[in-house]
């Protein structure tokens, strides 16, 4: 089924995983009734692949939880962190752990059709789990910035996306302020 035209090819791949995820959404329709649907839909997949309707929406956004229905790092840290579990219960080797876990994420990507955070989160991930594979640790921060530059190379446009600025500040404020604050905790800690 393939072409000779590799942009064709490109599409025919994405159309698969969009057809993949379109049946997902209908198994779960038997069950899960609109607008919950929608809800577990959006948050598993983002909104931008499923497109709730706008009451749904309004109410999210009202509500102040709208990020809610965006995939984000999250959801990428839950799928690796639940495979990550069940490779650790039934004692798989460590490197195929990591090549299968990084499979999945791959999937995933591409099932939630690119959004910038999965982007960021899923290059970000997968770069340290290479590096566990060759036996290198990652500097967080310096990794999230040559991941942002990776991005930018391949699509330059992405600077102004919301999704990729919110993403890339967010991770990064995490970064250098988690350490300092979980250090402050511990010292108090000590104390008492």
């Amino acid at each position: 089924k393939f072409s000779k035209n590799l942009e064709d090819d490109w599409y025919y791949i994405l159309r698969q995983f969009e057809k993949t995820r379109e049946k997902i959404i209908l198994k779960h329709s038997e069950n899960v009734k609109s607008p919950r649907l929608e809800v577990l839909a959006g948050i598993v997949f983002g909104s931008e692949t499923i497109n709730p309707d706008e009451e749904i929406k309004e109410n999210f956004k009202n509500s102040g939880l709208l990020h809610l229905l965006a995939a984000s790092g999250l959801n990428v840290a839950l799928i690796y962190g639940i495979w990550w579990w069940i490779a650790s219960l039934i004692k798989l080797p460590f490197n195929f752990s990591i090549l299968i876990g990084a499979i999945f994420i791959i999937f995933y990507t591409f099932m939630t059709g690119f959004p910038p955070s999965i982007i960021r989160a899923s290059l970000m991930l997968l770069f340290v789990l290479f590096g566990k594979l060759i036996d290198r640790n990652a500097d967080s921060v310096s990794l999230i910035f040559f991941v942002g530059f990776l991005i930018l190379l391949f699509n330059p446009k992405m600077i102004f996306d919301i999704g990729f600025e919110l993403s890339f500040m967010v991770t990064l404020g995490l970064i250098t302020c988690c350490n300092p604050i979980i250090e402050k905790f511990k010292k108090i800690d000590e104390k008492y």
